[in-house]
Order: C-alpha cells, then structure tokens, then sequence
C-alpha cells in the first residue's frame, strides 16, 4: 500500500536543520562534527565541492578534500598522503593508559604504506578473488534463507538487527574461522574500534571501547596460537601461517602478533558494519524509487547494477584518515607536511561534474563503476568482492520474498549513527505482506 507523507524519509527536525545550515552558514562555518552535518551531509557535500573542495576545517584543523578528482589525485599518490594516521588517535592520556595494557597496534592494511602495504595485502589476495567468492554463492544464500526464515512469518522486520548485522558479522566470522556463535562479541569489538575515529562521543564511551578492544586483543591472540598449531581452511589461519614476501617474492618471515592482530581487528571491522548500513540504505532506496525495485524484481541481473549504484548513494563508508609527508598543494590550497588530512569519497560521490543529477538513483548511468565507496589506489578495499556479492544475494532474495515491503509507519526516527567514521540508519523498521 502507499506510504503516507509522515512515513516519508528524510524528514525530521535534525535533517531539515541540516539542510538550513547547509545553506545559510559560510562554509568556514561548517562544523563536520556536527549532528546536522552527521545526519545529513550532501548538502553541505555539494557546498564543499562547489566552493572548496580542498577546506581546512576551521575548529578541528584538518583538511576535508570532497571533490571526485581531489580525492583520486590524493589516492594516486600514497607516498604523500601517507595511511599511517596513528598518532593521530588516542591521545588522551586515559586513552593511553589502557592502550598501554595491551599490544601496540601497528601499520598494517588500512594504516599501512608501500611497500609494506602490499606485502600485506598480498597475503589476503587468494581470499578475495572473484572465482573464490562467486563460488561461495550456495552458502550466502544459505546464510540469507536462514535469517529471512526466522522473521517473514511475522510481516515485519527491523532489517539492521534482524538481517544486516548478524549476515554480514556471521559470514565474517566463517571467513576469519572463528565461532559463529562469537559473532555479536565481533558486532561490539567492530563499533568499539570505530569510536576512535568518530570524534562524537563521551570520553567514559571512548574509554569503554577501548576496554573492549583489549578483549578483542585477548579472543585473538589465543585464536593465533591455535591456527599457528592447527591450520584450517581461512583467513586466520592464512595469515597466522603465511610469510611475507619481499619485492622479488621471496620469503621473508611471518607475521608477529601486533601484525597480525592489527590486520585481523581491520578485517573484522571493514568486513561487516559498512556491509549492514548498505543493505539498510539500499531498502529505503528500493522503497523510495518502486520503478527501480520493479525493474530489478523483474531482471535480477540488474541488482548488480543497482549494488553499484546504491553504494556509490549511500558512501556507509564516508572516508578515510591521511598525513601528508610534505607539503602539497591542490585546488589552490596549500596542506603542509604532517597535516592531517580526510578523504571524503562520499562527497567526491556526488560531485556534480562527475556525476549528473548525483542525488537521483539511476542504474544506467554510464559511468556506474566511477564510484568510490569502496576506495581506489593501493587501499582499494580488498573485500569489495566479498561486499558486492553479500549486497547482490542479499537484495535479490529480500525481493523475491518480501511482498509489497514498505516502512513501518511509526517507528522510523530516521536517525543516522552519530559518527564521522560511518554513515547509515540507527535501524530500520519493515513491513510486508505474509505468505
């Protein structure tokens, strides 16, 4: 049945103040850390990118870059705008104190450079090729099936909790080799590592994460030492036993712990919480534009299409920390060296002279894969693979069995999660016709 208007997204207090700062405030007025910039940040994106798209942030002091090809220049350039945005975290001394206790978190995927970076990266290549994921299809689907069956008799859902979350964390966990029974401590140990690069929250929450990110330290630690004994068949497994590699490929030694637990908390992390807010963000989507939904219901092969487009929206991976190694100039600003500096893709997502009318779900621009929600350069995401094909299974079966899916009206607040780090719904209420 239609929607009526106060079931509409988008449209609470916090979003229409937003969208009033956007366009009354200078942009040195902006404040990134902002709930209204949080909640709703294209229009002040399309602000940015218009008038600045190279802006020092005026109360934090770091550069936001949000034009598509100030993003790409930066991404082309590594040896420049470094990843190893460490120090830049934890500061605080009762950050530290607990830090202390555990083992130093070193550069690894996310946070490393070349040529370490791709010495890395070369260990998880096997696990994210095409072939490998495309033949896991039987068992997403098998894993998808299962959580849809528990709640469709209902002809309701809260997608994020119910669907996204524990698909996303329960494939996580069978790749890492780690009980699926564990998954809900990974969800708790993903937000926890998260919260430091938010900036939006209370210091006895930040201290509370950090706590929680010694217990991730422990869990993994013992994980290590029983795949070095017992290898099996995944990523645990792969990287407690592999070796490095030098530039010739030779042999060099394996990881140590604080390698190996660093490249472990970042797969645990990248693999799941960007992946639920996708598949919430796409379902408003679907419901918002039925055209689209019809389409794809009625040549699934289109869903890719739709993925591609959907991420390239919904950026739940907005962007990404760097410093630069010397000074640089670009679109007529100056950034010196060891500045800190963000990579905004999901602005550069919707830069007006890349993308045309950005704001409108289209599947059949021509230019579908320019997006970067998934990064570009050496940080490309490794499990972009992974994610797309999670996101394809996932709506093609969400629309093949949920029957005339619509939003709960009444229990939406359509808050997004108060960070800087990821974008996306709090939750998201359904419902839909029973079988």
């Amino acid at each position: 049945m239609p929607e009526s208007a106060p079931e509409q997204r988008s449209r609470n207090s916090l979003d229409d103040k937003a969208r009033q700062l956007a366009a009354t405030l200078r942009v040195d007025e902006f404040n990134p850390f902002s709930a209204e910039f949080v909640q709703c940040p294209y229009p002040f994106y399309a602000r940015l990118v218009k008038e600045a798209p190279v802006w020092k942030a005026p109360i934090q002091g770091f550069h936001l870059i949000t034009g598509y090809e100030e993003v790409m220049e930066a991404c082309r350039h590594p040896e420049i705008f470094s990843s190893d945005y460490r120090h830049l975290f934890n500061r605080k001394p009762e950050i530290m104190a607990i830090l202390a206790q555990g083992v130093p978190e070193v550069p690894t995927l996310g946070t490393g450079d070349p040529p370490m970076h791709k010495r890395y990266r070369a260990l998880l290549a096997k696990a994210f090729t095409a072939p490998r994921v495309n033949a896991m299809g039987d068992y997403i689907n098998a894993t998808i099936t299962e959580l849809i069956d528990a709640f469709i008799g209902r002809g309701e859902v809260e997608l994020h909790e119910e669907f996204g979350m524990p698909l996303t964390m329960q494939i996580t966990a069978d790749q890492l080799g780690v009980p699926r029974a564990d998954f809900r401590k990974f969800r708790e140990w993903s937000e926890a590592r998260i919260v430091q690069f938010s900036f939006m929250v209370p210091l006895e929450d930040e201290i509370a994460a950090t706590k929680k990110r010694l217990d991730f330290q422990k869990y993994f630690t013992q994980r290590f030492a029983e795949k070095q004994a017992n290898p099996t068949n995944d990523i645990i497994s792969v990287l407690a036993t592999a070796k490095l590699e030098d530039d010739a490929g030779k042999e060099m030694r394996g990881l140590t712990l604080p390698e190996f637990l660093s490249t472990a908390e970042q797969l645990m992390t990248a693999g799941n919480l960007t992946t639920t807010h996708a598949i919430c963000a796409g379902m408003v989507m679907l419901i918002e534009n039925p055209a689209v939904r019809e389409e794809i219901t009625a040549d699934p092969s289109k869903v890719k299409l739709f993925v591609e487009e959907m991420v390239r929206l919904a950026s739940p991976g907005p962007g990404y920390w760097r410093v630069t190694t010397q000074d640089v100039t670009m679109a007529g600003v100056t950034i010196p060296k060891g500045a800190p500096v963000h990579l905004r893709f999901a602005a550069g997502n919707r830069d007006t002279r890349i993308f045309k009318d950005p704001d409108r779900l289209d599947i059949h621009r021509e230019n579908l894969s320019a997006q970067m929600a998934f990064s570009h350069g050496e940080h490309y995401c490794a499990g972009a693979v992974l994610a797309k094909k999670e996101l394809e299974l996932a709506f093609r079966a969400l629309l093949s069995r949920l029957r005339n899916v619509r939003f709960a009206p009444g229990r939406n607040d359509w808050l997004n999660i108060q960070s800087f780090a990821v974008h996306g719904l709090n939750h998201l209420y359904l419902e839909f016709d029973q079988s």
